[in-house]
């Protein structure tokens, strides 16, 4: 009786460090990961990754310049600050259109100086999860 206690709490004792051991040993599957603002993203939970390009026109390029600059008028202004004072969801979604339209314009405002077009190309990465676990990169400017 007591060999088989003794094997039975070696036994125990073996599976027990294991399982423990194996807890704290590095997971290769998480060698591929990074901390994002995402959260955690890994090469195994990209879902879809398309390279997107889209062109502009010379005469869209302008079009898209003026908008911008009409964005700044007092008449502009004017008109978001009471939609905001009266709905403030409109509000914010107008104040990030316009956050929006302050990162981007500086290509088009280029492209516009050099009197051509401009080519925006990128590569769209969708992960699991959510349509909104999103990013864009390797985004590339050219002037045609």
């Amino acid at each position: 009786m007591s060999f088989k206690k003794k094997t039975i709490k070696l036994l125990l004792v073996l599976s027990l460090s294991l399982s423990s051991a194996l807890v704290f040993l590095p997971n290769n599957a998480d060698a591929k990961c990074k901390q994002t603002n995402l959260g955690k993203q890994c090469d195994n939970n990209i879902v879809s990754q398309k390279r997107v390009k889209t062109y502009y026109t010379k005469a869209q390029v302008k079009k898209l310049v003026a908008r911008y600059d009409s964005l700044g008028t007092n008449k502009s202004l004017i008109i978001a600050y009471a939609v905001s004072l009266v709905h403030p969801s409109a509000g914010l979604s107008t104040l990030m259109y316009q956050v929006g339209a302050n990162n981007m314009i500086k290509e088009f405002k280029k492209a516009k100086s050099k009197k051509t077009g401009l080519e925006i190309s990128y590569t769209y990465t969708i992960y699991t999860g959510s349509n909104a676990m999103t990013k864009v990169s390797g985004t590339k400017y050219k002037y045609r």
